[in-house]
């Protein structure tokens, strides 16, 4: 059977393709009923992938994996390029950094890159002022930089023909 993924605002639905489509309709439609107003943005029709949490998630078989979608991959690149050619940055940029950086890493390399950002976070708690680019930070902004551009997704690993339904809410 091939496996499709849900998600209507706070609640995740993973199922065959042959009932996915009318349970859909049904939720949506009991909502209708009952009153409650759905972000149509967060219950986008089933799909084999689907954009959550800001990353792109499949669930296709044989394969699942995750990966960050083009757009936050292009924008962190910009980030790290605008960095590396003006030889600077601040502490509250690195601190923005620090945390997209991080939730990308454990998000697709795990552990996996963490060593990295800690030029990241010595420079978000530099007390000092400085804002030119150490050699720790140059080496980070690359690594990070050179792994975001491989295009690199997560495996994740599960028998999907096994699942029958998995329901998380947030309630």
């Amino acid at each position: 059977w091939v496996p499709m993924f849900h998600y209507s605002d706070d609640a995740w639905c993973f199922e065959r393709e042959a009932t996915i489509s009318s349970a859909w309709y049904c939720w949506t439609f009991l909502n209708k009923l009952v009153g409650w107003v759905l972000d149509d943005a967060k219950s986008l029709p089933p799909a084999e992938i689907v954009r959550l949490l800001g990353a792109s998630l499949s669930v296709s078989v044989p394969r699942p994996f995750a990966r960050l979608p083009e757009d936050k991959v292009q924008s962190l690149v910009e980030d790290i390029d605008l960095a590396l050619t003006s030889n600077r940055l601040t502490s509250a940029e690195a601190a923005s950094l620090r945390g997209r950086l991080s939730w990308a890493r454990s998000f697709l390399f795990g552990r996996y890159g963490c060593a990295a950002l800690v030029a990241f976070r010595n420079r978000q708690y530099d007390s000092t002022g400085a804002f030119a680019l150490s050699p720790a930070l140059v080496s980070a902004l690359r690594w990070f930089r050179r792994m975001l551009r491989d295009g690199v997704q997560r495996d994740m690993f599960f028998d999907a023909p096994s699942r029958r339904f998995i329901v998380t809410i947030s309630d």
